[in-house]
């Protein structure tokens, strides 16, 4: 997880790619939980990837 340090909004990214990451080596739970790092995150910046993660994550817990 990150520990916010510098930029919250270029840590959420990084969580995000790091979810990718997770998600293309079949580690299905990494991915999620990097996600919902990062949706946090955006969240409290008031951002709408935080909407479209919420999305991403809910579908994939939903499949899974």
């Amino acid at each position: 997880a990150s520990d916010e340090v510098g930029d919250p909004y270029e840590s959420a990214r990084a969580l995000v790619g790091l979810g990718e990451i997770a998600l293309q080596a079949g580690n299905v739970e990494v991915a999620l939980e990097q996600w919902e790092a990062a949706a946090l995150l955006f969240a409290r910046l008031g951002s709408p990837a935080a909407d479209r993660l919420s999305a991403r994550v809910a579908e994939l817990r939903g499949a899974s």
